[in-house]
C-alpha cells in the first residue's frame, strides 16, 4: 500500500516526457491576496504587495485551462476567498465554461449565510473551513 502511494506520487508517465505538457487535472487560483489575518503559517502575511487578479486574466486563464483539459479549479491560495470582489462571478465562470468542480478553501470569518448561498447558487461544489 505505502509503496503503491509513493509510485503513484514519483513515478513520471510518459504524457509529462513530451515537450508540451498536458495540463494538470486541479489548479487553485488566488483571485485575491489579501487577508483579514496574518497567520503564522500563511506566507500571505509575508507579501509586501497585494492584488487582486484582473478579471480579464482570469477568465482567460480559466479558458486556457480549461481547453486543455484541467476538470478543478480552486478558487484560492494564498488570500482570503472571500474578500475577492468577484468570487461569485468567478465560481460561475468556471461552471459555465465547463470546470466540473470548483472549490473554495476559506478562514471562515467572513462566510456568511447570504454569501456561501449566492456561492452555491453560482455552482460552487466545495465550501471547505479552514481552522488551523
Amino acid at each position: 500500500m505505502i509503496t503503491q502511494n509513493i509510485d503513484r506520487t514519483t513515478e513520471i508517465s510518459d504524457e509529462y516526457r513530451k515537450t508540451i505538457l498536458p495540463a494538470p487535472p486541479s489548479v487553485k487560483i488566488s483571485l485575491d491576496d489579501n487577508c483579514q489575518f496574518r497567520c503564522n503559517f500563511c506566507t500571505s502575511r509575508l507579501q509586501p504587495e497585494k492584488s487582486q487578479m484582473p478579471w480579464e486574466m482570469f477568465t482567460r486563464v480559466i479558458d486556457e485551462l480549461h481547453s486543455r483539459g484541467t476538470k478543478e479549479i480552486g478558487l484560492f491560495y494564498i488570500g482570503e476567498p472571500m474578500l475577492a470582489d468577484r468570487l461569485v462571478d468567478a465560481v460561475r465562470y468556471c461552471k459555465q465554461v465547463g470546470i466540473e468542480y470548483v472549490f473554495i478553501t476559506t478562514n471562515g470569518h467572513l462566510a456568511k449565510r447570504e454569501r456561501g448561498t449566492q456561492l452555491m447558487e453560482a455552482g460552487l461544489d466545495s465550501l471547505k473551513l479552514s481552522c488551523n
